[in-house]
């Protein structure tokens, strides 16, 4: 709260910052200014920031790619129950997965390893099709995330198919179901959500789109 007074504590951060601390062996000196550069660097700031705008943005361009992505009867369930990603994704979005509700400690350094030693320094596009250049690294940051949850949902379809709003929600909270407490269960899950066909153009574009969106709900309030 000392060191970023425009975002102080936010819900989510003890999970990051705990995570830092136990699984690299650093001092707490160290691992404070690991979370800076998360924060700093990676993005990770923006999903903490008032009115927690840039979670809300991660969430629409999910609910967008999703419906591109075409999950037939989870597709429908989804529409059918109102639901979107907001419901079920806000504390994985936040926490970086570090949680603990979807993933164990070994499985989230194998998004973390894609998240800060790689950056996503390229995009993974259908074949036919030339890679984009990468845009900044917050950018590569919330694209991870918007690619790891929609291949979660993408296997999670077929269960929502037939399944009540409670018994659909549950599946979609903590995705209990694809065994992602195994590290190498998460290491498919990484290459599968890389070769989704999600563009950087396409994701900024479902984000101008909200912020269209935002802007005029802020003018509707307005007295």
């Amino acid at each position: 709260a000392l060191y970023c007074p425009v975002v102080g504590y936010c819900q989510g951060m003890s999970y990051v910052a705990a995570y830092l601390f136990a699984t690299t062996g650093l001092g707490e000196r160290e691992a404070f200014w690991m979370f800076a550069t998360l924060m700093d660097k990676y993005g990770l700031k923006g999903l903490y920031l008032p009115e927690l705008k840039r979670l809300r943005c991660i969430c629409f361009q999910l609910d967008c790619c999703a419906r591109e992505l075409d999950l037939s009867a989870g597709g429908e369930w989804l529409e059918a129950h109102a639901v979107d990603s907001l419901l079920f994704a806000a504390s994985s979005i936040q926490t970086l997965f570090a949680d603990g509700r979807v993933m164990s400690p070994a499985a989230i350094a194998v998004v973390w390893d894609c998240l800060i030693c790689d950056g996503m320094q390229s995009a993974v596009l259908p074949d036919g099709e030339e890679k984009e250049p990468p845009p900044p690294l917050p950018a590569r940051t919330y694209a991870l995330i918007v690619r790891l949850l929609l291949a979660m949902m993408r296997r999670t379809a077929p269960l929502l198919d037939g399944s009540s709003f409670e018994a659909g929600l549950s599946h979609l909270q903590c995705f209990a179901h694809l065994g992602l407490k195994d590290e190498t269960a998460s290491r498919r899950l990484v290459q599968e959500a890389l070769e989704l066909p999600v563009s950087y153009k396409e994701l900024a574009r479902y984000e101008r789109e909200f912020l269209r969106k935002d802007a005029h709900g802020r003018k509707r309030k307005r007295p």
